[in-house]
């Protein structure tokens, strides 16, 4: 029998848990797993110590990146083009009037695409 360090057994260890239902409270007893618990050597800290690599996902591929950024510069461009001038007369023609708010439209529209983006599979890697 393998003994733990308070020198109880682990056969002798029980959790219980109280279940209340429509009458009076039942106490439910589960006993204890069979298989004992791992010793703490120094190889079994070794072990545990040194832990696989992980490897983390990104959400989205690189070109997924690289389009977030143009669009994103195309809507700064859009309001820096917006700023440039400080009236604005409808009978002229006005760069912040007519120009820059398509491209800040662009811009969005561009981030949802890239958004949406996903690269084509290649044949060969499907066979």
């Amino acid at each position: 029998m393998a003994k733990t360090k308070k020198g109880k057994s682990n056969q002798n260890r029980r959790s219980t848990k109280t279940v209340k239902t429509s009458g009076s409270p039942k106490k439910v007893v589960r006993a204890a797993s069979a298989s004992p618990e791992p010793e703490l050597s120094k190889e079994n800290i070794r072990k545990q110590s040194t832990a696989p690599e992980t490897t983390t996902v990104l959400p989205f591929g690189k070109m997924n990146y690289i389009l977030l950024l143009v669009c994103v510069g195309l809507i700064v461009l859009g309001f820096f083009l917006m700023s440039l001038e400080k009236f604005i007369d409808a009978t002229e023609f006005s760069i912040a009037l007519y120009v820059a708010p398509p491209i800040v439209v662009a811009g969005f529209l561009g981030i949802i695409y890239a958004i949406m983006y996903k690269p084509k599979e290649n044949s060969e890697a499907q066979a």
